[in-house]
């Protein structure tokens, strides 16, 4: 049994020792193998170094390509802009100036028409106003006493407005009747600057210097600055001792006027002393805001008050 036993051990040992290769058998089987990978890596490296160069040329023929297609582009953009100006220039001459010039006709049209619009507007409002001032001066006329109220009051209401010849006819033909509502009327003349009002008025002034409407007169001639009248004012300021109240009202319509009135001859020379002494010494009193709108210590009327103050009383 121990020779079998140990017969097998021998057999495998001689089995294993002589099929491993020796050292030199694997040496040369590496070196073997090397020598093919050294063969298949110059291959495959010369495949490389092919491969780079290709790409190198393609590249640089990309690159070439490129500045090709850059010089195109700036050539098809700088083509373009021309185009483009010379379409600009073509559309402006051919659509957009016409349209241009056709929107401006638009707009003057529409303007145009606002104004037409307007001064259709501003006829049909004045006419319509004419007719209802027509018709309450026509009632006034003809004493309808339902009536009379509101159409005295609605002249009243539009007499800013001023009236025609017509109208400043009836109502001055009203005032010559000595009608109740004088005053309305009056004042109704005083809007409106008109050769009728300004006859009728400067009669009234001569004729009636003491009626209480006669104030209404000088408010028109100073508002007008209808300076051909001031004789005609002055004489009426005279008559009536009515210098505080001539000043304080006209300088409301006009302070060059009233300062004309105040340097009018007539005035002057026709003031008495004490009146006039009365007069300066109040207005000097009143208001310093009257003495320098008038510049009231310059007037004529004023020096002859200082005139008078500065002359020795007569023994």
């Amino acid at each position: 049994m121990k020779k079998l036993l140990f017969t097998l051990v021998y057999i495998i040992f001689s089995i294993t020792l002589f099929a491993k290769p020796t050292p030199i058998d694997s040496l040369k089987k590496r070196m073997e193998a090397l020598e093919v990978n050294s063969i298949k890596y110059s291959k495959a490296n010369d495949s490389l170094i092919a491969a780079n160069s290709n790409l190198l040329k393609q590249a640089d023929y990309n690159e070439k390509l490129l500045n090709k297609y850059d010089i195109l582009n700036n050539y098809l953009f700088a083509t373009m802009g021309v185009l483009f100006a010379a379409f600009g220039l073509i559309g402006y001459f051919l659509i957009f100036k016409p349209a241009r010039d056709d929107l401006k006709e638009v707009q003057t049209f529409l303007h145009d028409i606002r104004n037409d619009m307007g001064k259709l507007f501003s006829e049909y409002i004045i006419k319509n106003r004419d007719t209802l001032i027509d018709n309450a001066l026509s009632n006034i006329e003809n004493d309808n006493l339902p009536e009379i109220t509101n159409s005295v009051a609605y002249i009243d209401a539009h007499k800013h407005e001023g009236f025609n010849d017509k109208q400043i006819l009836r109502m001055i033909k009203l005032l010559k009747k000595n009608n109740k509502d004088g005053h309305i009327f009056m004042e109704a003349l005083w809007f409106t600057e008109n050769d009728f009002a300004e006859e009728f008025l400067i009669e009234y002034l001569r004729k009636r210097p003491m009626d209480n409407l006669t104030e209404y007169t000088i408010l028109y001639f100073a508002k007008y600055n209808k300076l051909k009248y001031l004789n005609d004012i002055a004489q009426y300021v005279l008559d009536g001792e009515r210098l505080i109240g001539a000043i304080a009202n006209m300088k409301t319509e006009s302070v060059s006027f009233t300062v004309q009135l105040l340097n009018n001859d007539i005035l002057v020379n026709g003031h008495p002393e004490k009146q006039l002494i009365t007069h300066m010494v109040y207005l000097d009193m009143y208001s310093q805001d009257v003495v320098q709108q008038l510049d009231l210590h310059n007037t004529k009327l004023y020096q002859k008050y200082l005139s008078i103050r500065l002359t020795p009383p007569t023994p």
